[in-house]
């Protein structure tokens, strides 16, 4: 870089690193290949952490190495030399400190936010400092606390994009089943909205209203009730329980099975 530009306060890499913004945009156009033949073969953090052990003598001197990268003052590598321990041996007290330590000064000396906000993050983490778990760490969590204006507000096609992404694939490889869907709170001259959908679980996608909407089994309700069904709100058996939910063409058993396809 020109002298007069890396040096200006105002150029400086704090709100973004080209090492992980700039360099990681160019990958997502190129791939990952570098141009190295050495990059023709990625390994995964355990293969590289193994090759680290065996080539530093076993663990326990892998973790004796890291300690002493970091007291020299290379705290980039001995935050990866620790990991590598970690990754291999997650109860390494030794490297579980040099970790720490590697991590807190990282910090100290970054003025980079992004660098600084991921180092303190994770130490908060393995230090068992977060009182509670971040909130996109458990999407259904964050559901089912969603406010009833949220709820209400939702547009079912959201919905339903929900359900696609939360059906259970695994279970699903063989199944091919049609559930039909009738919402009752929807007038019927309204042409703004549909009252009836076809839900179609097969091979491990979701498919709304598919050209072949033969139904196995119909589920009745009104839209709120729906929406606290898919989001976690209120579990299928209740929602039989206190009668707003009625199925027809069918039994409840179908209607349980099919929304235990979703997650």
């Amino acid at each position: 870089n020109p002298p007069h530009l890396a040096s200006n306060p105002y150029l400086q890499e704090t709100y973004g690193s080209k090492d992980w913004n700039i360099v990681h945009l160019f990958r997502y156009y190129r791939g990952y290949y570098t141009g190295q033949t050495r990059d023709l073969f990625p390994q995964s953090t355990e293969s590289e952490a193994n090759m680290s052990a065996m080539l530093a003598g076993g663990i326990d001197k892998l973790a004796i190495k890291a300690e002493k990268t970091r007291l020299e003052g290379n705290l980039e590598w001995a935050l990866r030399l620790a990991d590598d321990v970690l990754v291999l041996e997650p109860e390494n007290t030794k490297a579980f400190k040099t970790k720490k330590a590697s991590m807190i000064a990282l910090a100290e000396e970054t003025m980079n936010s992004q660098a600084r906000n991921m180092l303190l993050s994770e130490y908060i983490l393995m230090t068992n400092q977060s009182e509670a778990p971040f909130p996109l760490d458990n999407p259904k969590m964050l559901f089912r606390n969603m406010s009833d204006i949220a709820v209400e507000l939702m547009p079912l096609d959201t919905l339903h994009r929900i359900m696609s992404v939360n059906i259970n694939a695994s279970k699903t490889l063989e199944t091919n089943t049609i559930a039909g869907l009738k919402f009752t709170d929807i007038e019927k001259n309204d042409a703004n909205q549909k009252n009836h959908y076809t839900l179609n679980v097969r091979k491990g996608i979701l498919e709304i209203d598919p050209p072949n909407n033969k139904e196995k089994f119909r589920i009745e309700t009104d839209i709120l009730t729906w929406k606290q069904l898919v989001l976690g709100k209120i579990t299928p058996k209740d929602a039989v329980k206190k009668e707003v939910v009625v199925i027809s063409n069918g039994s409840v058993k179908d209607f349980y099975t099919f929304m235990g396809l979703f997650e």
